[in-house]
């Protein structure tokens, strides 16, 4: 950790929660979160408060949790990403 700095080194990160209010309505479309509880690069808790705000805006959301590279448990394994996404553009 650097003082001031976030884990990615900005001083200013983005943060999603701060732009809930951006994100056009859409009512065919469902927001799908893939994270891991032991995440520590972005913590699992910030993850659902995200799916719990875009909730409360009005937006679907599933979140699915799946196993991930130790030690952070941020990267996940299995290429789930990319299927997920694969299956959303079919």
């Amino acid at each position: 950790p650097r003082p001031g700095l976030d884990t990615t080194g900005l001083p200013d990160p983005y943060d999603p929660l701060d732009h809930i209010q951006e994100i056009a309505h859409d009512p065919e479309r469902v927001v799908i979160i893939l994270g891991n509880p032991d995440d520590t690069v972005t913590p699992f808790p910030l993850q659902l408060a995200f799916a719990n705000a875009l909730e409360d805006a009005g937006h679907r959301v599933q979140v699915h949790i799946h196993p991930a590279k130790k030690p952070s448990f941020h990267n996940l394994l299995g290429n789930v990403a990319i299927e997920t996404a694969g299956r959303c553009a079919k």
